[in-house]
This record gives C-alpha cells, structure tokens and sequence, in this order.
C-alpha cells in the first residue's frame, strides 16, 4: 500500500467514526427533546386547603403544572378508610356540627384539569342565619381534624401521555407507604 493510499484510507476510517458519532449524537438529542417535549406539558397537582376563622374554608386541588390533567380515579380517605361522598359528609358535619353549610364536588373520572385551574372538593361556611361566636374553636378542630383524619389519592394522566401519576394530600405520605401509616 502506497503512502497516499494509506492516508486516504486513515481519512476515510476517521470520516466514517465521525459520522457515526454524529448519528449517534442526532438520535441522543431527539430523545432529550423529546422527553423536555414531555416535561414541559406534564400536570402537576397539589392541595390548597384554606382555613379561615371567620369566612368560607375550603380543600381544593390545583393543577400547578404546565399541561392539562386528566383524571382517570380518585380515592377520600378518613382514617385510613375509603368512604363516598356521604361519608365524608357526616365526618366533616359531626367535626363542625349543624352550624355551618358543607358543599361537596364529586371529582368524575375524564374531568380535565387545565394548567393553573382549581377544582373545590368541599367548601365550608357558617350558615347564613349564624354570626360567629368569639372563643368558638369549631373551625380550628376542624383544620386540626381534617389534617389527621382527610387522605385524598387522585391518579390522573396528561394529555399528551398515558403514563399514570398518583397525587396524595399529605404530602408527607410516600407511595411506597401507600396506606398512610
């Protein structure tokens, strides 16, 4: 082999590694575009409980994320107990007792949670012929109560993926300890 053949076959080797490099640098970043794609229109949902002495108190969800949220399930616990609607309405009406209004929303399965938008599960109030009685702990027992007693489990999906996401209320609670104990 000549000295000129041996170089074009050394520039023709490199040419050749730089190109697969290059297709293999082409592919890595149309899989990270991808998964930013993803990333970036993902849901993300959290509480917003608001417990105020005088006024209306509230436990909501709020997507935080930047894509919308598609409900697939969702699951109240009190302590550690599944219950319905009702259930949940009796709990929080022997906390409160007979003074105050209980609004609950059923959450259905395929309700779609846009960015940034809230979802009430129940609001509470004073009923309108009821004043405030100063010293009244009612609200705080409640707020205390609901902290210890009230699991909400949701699994929802985005839009754009059907990978399942599980959001719980306590944050404190990890999905490896599911059942809150």
């Amino acid at each position: 082999m000549t000295e000129s053949e041996l170089y074009t076959f050394y520039t023709a080797v490199a040419a050749s590694i730089a190109a697969i490099f290059s297709a293999l640098t082409a592919v890595y970043q149309a899989y990270t575009n991808k998964k930013h794609q993803h990333a970036s229109v993902m849901p993300f949902l959290t509480d917003d409980l608001t417990v105020r002495i005088r006024g209306e108190n509230s436990f909501a969800i709020k997507n935080q994320g930047l894509g919308p949220a598609v409900l697939k399930e969702y699951t109240c616990y009190w302590n550690h107990k599944v219950v319905d609607h009702f259930e949940l309405m009796d709990n929080l009406r022997e906390i409160l007792g007979e003074r105050y209004i209980i609004n609950i929303t059923a959450l259905q399965a395929g309700y779609a949670l846009g960015a940034g938008d809230s979802k009430y599960l129940f609001k509470v109030a004073l009923k309108p012929n009821e004043s405030f009685i100063e010293g009244d702990l009612s609200l705080a027992n409640f707020a205390v109560k609901l902290a210890s007693s009230f699991r909400l489990e949701i699994k929802y999906h985005s839009l754009f993926s059907n990978k399942t996401t599980i959001y719980c209320s306590k944050p404190t609670f990890t999905l490896l300890n599911d059942k809150g104990e």
